[in-house]
């Protein structure tokens, strides 16, 4: 920030130089024989306005640490003028001034750098020193030169034994260190007089408060205690509703207006200002020109007039809006905090911004305050990650995210809530930029998802073990037609093998009608193999089967041999219209379950029909076959219908099926990315099935 310093403020510097010089020669000769560089120096002290001032904790924190760092009883500042050292601070010292003849601060503006006697008594120079042989008996000095940033040595920062000593490199290296910061304390100071000087001087905090959103003002505060205002911006009654000129004349008004609740804190922040000239700032609250509290906030900075008065130069800002925005980001956090996912982010430069609770307790951290001071917080977090987990975020994550913004995927960590269980996390990556595009830092959200995948293998269990139940309660249904289906061809290779041996009995050697028999049983024995094959197949579990081109027509060929017996011996006709050689892609024992489900279900629902049969019929559409299920039965009720698919719902008596065989024919035929559903366009019960002819995308 650069401040301009008027033509009358230039005049103000130079009267007081005039003075300077005036004064310097209406004293003796030794002060006339000053050369121009001490008046250069001299000119620069004063500009600085520093002496005579009351005592200031931030210039007593200087001598407390410089003694502190180099053991010493005795620490002051000094600064140097025409004829006298003054202490703008001290420790062990009474005097706030000694003469300069006498100083050894003296010796030390005259360098820049470190002035140190390590034995007074043994210094000709000062061994005869009143400071060594009188009462305070100084024997070690050290100080460095304040040196101001225009190369002039206003006075020191000095360290002072009763005896002789020495001072190691590194606390001589301190006392530079703190000269060096005493003067960035004097140059604010300096430039924060020169700022008032040049407002008072033009009027620039007039129009500056015209262009300030809050109240700039001064209150002074006179030696009995009481306050006026001597300033006092117009946007004063935007807050107040009390315009500047009625503030000005009875300042009372606004202090009675603090909140009852914030008086006592007020009044105490006051004093504390007042008693060490300390920067006063608060947030309180006060009651508005709508007759409504709102939030302002006040930050001056006092000074001590010649007169003993006090005056604090301030700004007043309204903000309500500021705290009710605080109040809901505080809010939000607490939510954020009660979110069982972790969140946490990060600045570019690795250091922890923010981790939630669920954050702190899963990587093992503390459930507040920082991670670790001594260590970048991405760094404790990263300790906490499997090396995979590391190689995910960091090598590919985090890169990725730079560069687009977003990463989201699953990795693992090391979850010190589950006694540092391996843990499946599904990991959203987010990167914030300015409005310049400049990256500032990276948020994380992880979301548990082990139970969730374990509750998925636990369903997928449970889904095997209903598919097991529906083939098996499928078989149970079909089961007198298979024994049928086995017991009418055993029986006829039983027959043929009683008949053959008595032709053999009887030495009748006719080889045509032995060879006949024969061929009847090997056809018989191939049929019940066909039939113990689709029963070994039917029973496999075929979920992990691949999706593999296969013939439609052998698919029907497995299903009709364990159920048309059961068909034929009810007297209910079997019809299949289906194209030959076609194939699709699919498992092919699964949908022998699919279609074996819904011929027993048509074949339950036409018991009672009088004329009873049961179509498939198969169409081949574009890229797609359909495959309709159609029986002689009048179609599913209306108020049935909408729930047929469901699990477990079933209109069979109690004992006669589970209610998961559509359930889970519908799922295994979604699973081949295909479907099935009641067609109740039709006029009789159709059930169609849909499937691609060719593999598609994630077949």
């Amino acid at each position: 920030m650069t401040w301009l310093i008027s033509p009358s403020v230039n005049n103000i510097v130079n009267s007081e130089l005039d003075k300077t010089l005036d004064y310097f020669y209406s004293y003796t000769a030794l002060e006339l024989e000053l050369n121009t560089q001490e008046l250069t120096r001299l000119t620069s002290l004063k500009s600085y306005e520093i002496l005579d001032t009351a005592l200031e904790p931030e210039y007593d924190d200087f001598t407390k640490l410089a003694s502190q760092i180099c053991g010493t009883p005795i620490s002051a500042i000094s600064f140097i003028d025409e004829n006298r050292q003054w202490f703008k601070s001290s420790v062990g010292l009474k005097e706030r001034q000694t003469p300069r003849e006498i100083s050894f601060c003296t010796h030390t503006i005259q360098q820049n750098d470190l002035f140190i006697v390590e034995n007074a008594l043994e210094d000709a120079r000062f061994k005869n020193n009143p400071l060594v042989t009188g009462d305070l008996g100084i024997r070690f000095y050290a100080g460095a030169p304040l040196r101001s940033h225009d190369g002039q040595n206003l006075g020191t920062i000095c360290v002072i034994d009763t005896k002789p000593r020495q001072i190691t490199a590194e606390q001589g290296e301190a006392l530079r260190i703190l000269s060096k910061q005493l003067i960035t304390q004097l140059e604010y100071r300096r430039l924060t007089l020169r700022q008032k000087q040049a407002i008072d001087a033009h009027g620039v905090r007039d129009r500056i408060s015209q262009n300030f959103p809050g109240v700039l003002y001064q209150i002074a505060m006179r030696a009995d205690g009481s306050f006026y205002f001597p300033y006092m911006s117009e946007r004063c009654e935007d807050i107040f509703g009390v315009s500047a000129k009625a503030l000005l004349q009875e300042g009372f008004q606004v202090l009675d207006r603090i909140h009852p609740d914030d008086q006592a804190r007020y009044q105490k922040s006051v004093e504390e200002s007042s008693a060490h000239l300390t920067p006063w700032k608060m947030s309180f609250r006060i009651l508005s020109k709508y007759g409504k509290y709102i939030w302002v906030e006040g930050a001056s900075q006092p000074f001590r007039k010649p007169d003993g008065e006090i005056v604090w130069d301030g700004v007043l800002l309204d903000v309500t809006e500021v705290r009710n925005y605080q109040e809901e980001a505080e809010r939000l956090m607490q939510t954020i905090d009660a979110i069982p996912h972790i969140i946490a982010y990060f600045t570019v430069d690795g250091d922890t911004a923010y981790v939630n609770q669920a954050g702190r307790k899963a990587f093992g951290l503390p459930p507040s305050g920082p991670i670790n001071e001594s260590t970048r917080g991405i760094e404790q977090v990263k300790l906490r990650l499997p090396i995979s987990a590391q190689k995910t975020i960091f090598s590919e994550a985090l890169p990725y995210a730079f560069e687009n913004g977003l990463w989201e995927g699953e990795t693992v960590i090391f979850d010190h809530s589950h006694n540092r269980e391996e843990r499946t996390m599904f990991l959203t990556l987010l990167t914030h930029k300015d409005r310049a595009g400049e990256l500032l830092y990276v948020s994380i959200v992880m979301r548990d998802l082990t139970e969730q995948k374990n509750a998925y293998s636990q369903l997928e269990k449970q889904r095997s073990l209903m598919i097991e139940t529906s083939k098996m309660a499928s078989l149970g249904e079909m089961a007198s037609g298979i024994a049928h289906e086995i017991n009418n061809p055993l029986a006829i290779i039983l027959g043929k093998t009683a008949l053959l041996k008595e032709l053999v009995g009887r030495n009748n050697s006719d080889a045509a009608t032995i060879i006949k028999h024969l061929e009847r049983i090997e056809s018989t024995s191939l049929r019940i193999s066909k039939i113990i094959k689709g029963l070994r197949t039917f029973s496999r579990n075929a979920e992990k089967d691949p999706l593999t081109a296969s013939v439609l027509s052998l698919i029907f060929e497995d299903t009709f041999e364990l159920c048309k017996e059961r068909f034929r011996t009810s007297s209910v006709e079997l019809i299949v219209e289906q194209p030959n050689d076609l194939k699709i892609y699919c498992r092919p024992v699964q949908l022998v379950q699919v279609f074996l489900n819904l011929l027993n279900n048509a074949y339950d629902a036409i018991q009672n029909c009088p004329d009873r049969w049961v179509k498939v019929h198969t169409l081949v559409e574009n890229d797609r076959v359909r495959i309709n299920f159609i029986d002689c039965g009048p179609g599913i009720p209306e108020d049935i219908a909408p729930k047929i698919m469901n699990p477990f719902f079933t209109t069979k008596d109690v004992g006669k099926g589970t209610g998961l065989g559509l359930s889970i024919a519908r799922g295994i035929i979604e699973d081949h990315h295909g479907k099935l559903w009641l067609d109740r366009t039709h006029p009789n019960t159709c059930f169609a099935i849909e499937l691609p002819l060719r593999p598609t995308n994630g077949s």
